[in-house]
């Protein structure tokens, strides 16, 4: 675990899964139909809707362990919603680095029907 800065911003990233932790599923609706899976008991925040995400973080507790993922290539959504939730006062936020590839080759999925 190291802690990374970009654009000003600390959030903290880890390959390393925590059955404490809250899963956030910063996804595309896109990603996520052609995937067809979802790690149970994750909360999707829709990364390109300001609603959901401005939802997400005013009905959050900034004090419990987050780690957000998404499938994107170099972990953009999961980056960007990490720097929101630093900015917003969030104290355990992490980016699991290779997210939705870690949550697959560890068997957290279930595929929808």
């Amino acid at each position: 675990m190291f802690f990374c800065h970009l654009t000003n911003y600390a959030y903290q990233t880890t390959s390393d899964l925590d059955i404490s932790a809250t899963y956030i599923d910063v996804r595309s609706s896109h990603a996520k139909e052609l995937l067809n899976e979802d790690m149970p008991g994750a909360i999707w925040v829709n990364p390109q809707n300001l609603l959901i995400i401005n939802n997400f973080l005013k009905t959050s507790d900034k004090r419990k362990k987050y780690i957000v993922f998404c499938s994107c290539p170099h972990d953009e959504h999961s980056i960007a919603l990490a720097e929101i939730m630093d900015r917003e006062g969030y104290e355990n936020v992490y980016v699991l680095e290779d997210g939705w590839d870690i949550i697959t080759d560890n068997h957290l999925t279930t595929r929808r029907s």
